[in-house]
């Protein structure tokens, strides 16, 4: 699950709401979730929409869409190293 850390560092508002959001889902399914460090996957999502040609300002979910994609790919990429 992303998780929304700032980019100090520091948990903010959002990621309180993140923490909660996750031990609401904790208690009803059994499978694990993994709170995953956000930062920067919009502006990387942003950055490779803008080199194909694309305005992501015309589609945020295009931009959350592949932000959730790089996400998943560096999650993956961190199972293979381990």
């Amino acid at each position: 699950m992303g998780y929304p850390i700032g980019i100090s560092g520091n948990k903010t508002d959002q990621t309180i709401l993140v923490d909660k959001l996750i031990e609401s889902l904790r208690s009803i399914i059994s499978i694990p979730i993994i709170p995953w460090d956000e930062r920067y996957t919009s502006i990387q999502a942003k950055s490779i929409l803008h080199q194909q040609g694309k305005k992501p300002r015309d589609d945020k979910g295009m931009v959350d869409q592949l932000a959730a994609r790089i996400m998943l790919q560096e999650y993956l990429d961190s199972r293979s190293r381990t």
